[in-house]
Order: structure tokens, then C-alpha cells, then sequence
């Protein structure tokens, strides 16, 4: 899945997220002030959601994007999808989403320093343009990046 391989590159690229700089895996509330959104991790089956900094919150979601997508009962090499597919897929994209998220919010600025800015914009590009022609997560799942998102489809071609 080349959406999860980019997101991996993008957050990898640097070591400026921390336990320590990032308690709490946030993004911009986008709302016009400083309030934050903050993304809780739900274990698969499980109700009970865990506030866990951006790091732990992200290597949990690499781990379970590696193990759903090498199970072949939910992404087979020959015969049927399963049923709820889809529902895994956007599950999936919707906390992707919620890297770069993470990254725009408290991390555009290392990127910036380490001249990676570019990569970072193509690769969220690359990924809105994909979730939305397919309808794949909700705009509602993106308000944090509403602003930026705004600004990319004034210059979509």
C-alpha cells in the first residue's frame, strides 16, 4: 500500500517527534484558535480508547497497518474481499490522515529546517487526492486540516 510506505517515509524522516515533545498524539483544532484535537487509540475489538503520545500512537498504527495489510483473510493474494473491505481500508486511511495531521500541526517547522517541506506537501497531496476521489475518509475526519486542504483544492487542476 503505497499511501502507508509514504506516510512511513514522511514521518521517519526526522527524529523531532518525541515522547517528550509530543505527550499526546494532537493536530490543529482549526477553529481559529489554539484549541487541539486529540486522537485516542482504539484497539481493534476494543471500546476503551487510550491517550498515548504521537510516537507510541504512531508506531501502534504502523504496527496494525503492517498486520492487517499481511493478512490474507482481509487483503487475500487470489479470491474474494471480505466483506467490511472497505471499512478496514478507511479505518486504515483515516488514521493515516492523522500523521500528517500530527506532522503539519507540530512538526512543519522541522521539516522546513531539514529543507523536507516538499516532500512532506507532495506526499499529503498525493494522499488527499487519492482518500477523496475515492471517497475514502470523511471530510469531517480532516477538519484539523481544513485550512491547507482549502488551499490545495484552490489549486487542484
Amino acid at each position: 500500500m503505497e499511501l502507508f510506505n509514504n506516510a512511513k517515509i514522511v514521518y521517519g524522516v526526522g527524529d523531532y517527534c518525541t515522547a517528550e515533545t509530543c505527550p499526546h498524539m494532537t493536530a490543529n483544532s482549526n477553529k481559529g484558535d489554539s484549541r487541539e484535537t486529540f486522537f485516542y487509540w482504539v484497539e481493534h475489538g476494543e471500546k476503551a480508547a487510550q491517550d498515548l503520545s504521537a510516537v507510541d500512537y504512531i508506531q501502534k498504527l504502523f504496527d496494525y497497518v503492517t498486520r492487517t495489510i499481511e493478512d490474507e483473510t482481509i487483503f487475500p493474494i487470489d479470491g474474494d474481499f471480505p466483506r467490511d473491505f472497505l471499512k478496514t481500508v478507511k479505518i486504515i486511511l483515516k488514521r493515516l490522515f492523522r500523521v500528517y495531521a500530527h506532522i503539519y500541526y507540530k512538526h512543519l517547522d522541522a521539516f522546513r529546517e531539514m529543507g523536507a517541506e516538499d516532500y512532506l506537501h507532495t506526499s499529503f497531496k498525493h494522499f488527499y487526492f487519492f482518500v477523496t476521489e475515492f471517497d475514502l475518509v470523511k471530510d469531517s475526519a480532516m477538519a484539523s486540516m481544513a485550512s491547507l486542504i482549502d488551499e490545495i483544492e484552490a489549486t487542484r487542476l
